[in-house]
């Protein structure tokens, strides 16, 4: 059995008894790599409106951002369905939202290349692939600590590990905007930690290990 992350292995013992190997996923760094481009006032997050994806706590957490600083939240849905809800949450919060629906992997570079941080506000997220292409494109996670993202961010190194508190999403987002300098650091950290860490080279040469070890 194979596991996409320790906190996977661990789910899937207290479910069937049974050990697994944890292989980390890879990301394709030719499509999800650094890019300085100049960088909009937004944050990103991926997800459909689906309750485990928490899209309502990043909406929460952007509002309490002082207005002149603020950022859009872009929204990047895999499959198209009802964001009435977030909407309605947003306008009345005062967030400015941007929504894009399918987007492409080289689309979704871009905008990780673009944002000042990708949010991370998945209940019990497995792994995270999106937390991954972002560090590929140097861009810091603000990611509660839960699941798999304590695995792929490192506290202050690549990101930010945050209990699923609003007004700690927003300290945190609130640093990458006020410090320039901190933030060049992570974004360096993310790129570097994600081609070392997250290749599929890597991930193809520990599941054929693990293939000759049971043949």
């Amino acid at each position: 059995i194979i596991a996409n992350s320790h906190y996977s292995v661990e789910s899937i013992f207290r479910a069937y008894g049974k050990y697994a190997t944890p292989i980390y996923l890879g990301v394709n760094l030719k499509t999800f790599f650094p890019q300085k481009n100049k960088l909009k006032n937004q944050v990103i997050i991926v997800g459909n409106n689906e309750p485990q994806k928490s899209l309502k706590l990043a909406v929460e957490s952007l509002s309490l951002l002082p207005v002149r600083v603020r950022p859009e939240l872009f929204i990047a849905c895999p499959r198209k369905n009802s964001l009435s809800e977030i909407i309605k949450l947003a306008k009345s919060n005062k967030v400015k939202l941007k929504i894009k629906y399918g987007l492409s992997p080289a689309d979704l570079a871009k905008e990780y290349q673009h944002s000042l941080a990708t949010l991370a506000c998945a209940s019990l997220e497995p792994f995270g692939l999106s937390v991954v292409e972002s560090l590929a494109c140097g861009t810091p996670v603000v990611a509660i600590k839960e699941g798999g993202f304590r695995e792929t961010i490192k506290n202050g190194y690549n990101g930010f590990l945050v209990e699923r508190d609003p007004q700690k999403i927003s300290k945190a987002i609130e640093k990458l905007i006020k410090d320039k300098k901190l933030r060049q650091k992570l974004s360096h950290n993310c790129s570097t930690y994600a081609q070392k860490t997250y290749t599929w080279e890597k991930t193809v040469k520990k599941i054929e290990n693990l293939m000759y070890e049971i043949t």
